[in-house]
């Protein structure tokens, strides 16, 4: 993703961010799920991301003034399912987690995790509680 900041309209900064995270089930109830998040957040001139089926280059123009920065995440947390939960970083960027039942033919129990509302702007990211 281009990340963009401005001190003024005409003085901007550009960084190339990638948010790379991965999220494991170390428990379970039936109403709630433990899972340990890690997350991975960097910005920079160039950034790279590859899978099996593409690879993807992104830089900023040459000569600009770029963003650098690097955070990481760590925690075990305890989610209700259907309950959405928000990890922060900079610039604005955000890793929403939902965890909702699958039947048996692993297609949802229901719409609870659907991030379309938070997407269009209807639900507020707000008031989603940090993980």
């Amino acid at each position: 993703m281009t990340l963009r900041q401005c001190s003024s309209p005409d003085a901007c900064s550009i960084g190339i961010g990638k948010l790379t995270s991965s999220v494991a089930v170390v428990g379970a109830t039936d109403t709630s799920v433990t899972l340990a998040v890690a997350a991975s957040f960097d910005v920079a001139d160039h950034q790279e991301m590859e899978s099996p089926n593409m690879k993807a280059i992104a830089s900023a123009p040459a000569g600009a003034s770029t963003l650098h920065q690097h955070q990481n995440f760590a925690k075990t947390a305890t989610i209700s399912f259907g309950e959405m939960r928000k990890i922060e970083f900079a610039h604005g960027v955000t890793l929403n987690l939902c965890v909702n039942r699958a039947t048996e033919s692993g297609i949802p129990e229901n719409e609870s995790c659907q991030t379309d509302q938070l997407m269009s702007g209807v639900v507020s990211q707000s008031v989603v509680r940090p993980l």
